[in-house]
């Protein structure tokens, strides 16, 4: 039996893998737009659901460099057309940058 502390661990080291993932779809992605076009996919993209998922993914590395995030969700449900992979990674440099930045 695993205690509240290695659970939260273990949580965080299945979203880790999940980002990696990504992260590799990503580079594969990129891979095919270096090889000819890109193959991108336009769809309705939730702003809040995709910010609230990146803001997730970066807290432990703030908390790891004793910052903090915070996100407050927009009223309504504000949505962009845009292919979600490109999107998703352009947040997360964004995200990232910031974090680098203010370290």
């Amino acid at each position: 039996m695993l205690n509240e502390k290695q659970t939260e661990y273990i949580k965080h080291i299945c979203e880790a893998a999940g980002n990696m993932d990504r992260l590799v779809q990503n580079l594969l992605e990129l891979a095919k737009i270096d090889a000819g076009g890109p193959e991108l996919k336009l769809e309705t993209v939730n702003v809040n659901e995709l910010v609230s998922e990146t803001v997730e993914e970066f807290r432990l590395q703030a908390k790891a460099r004793e910052q903090e995030m915070q996100f407050e969700k927009a009223k309504g449900e504000p949505e962009v057309q845009g292919d979600l992979l490109s999107t998703a990674q352009a947040l997360r440099n964004l995200v990232s940058n910031a974090h680098q930045i203010h370290n």
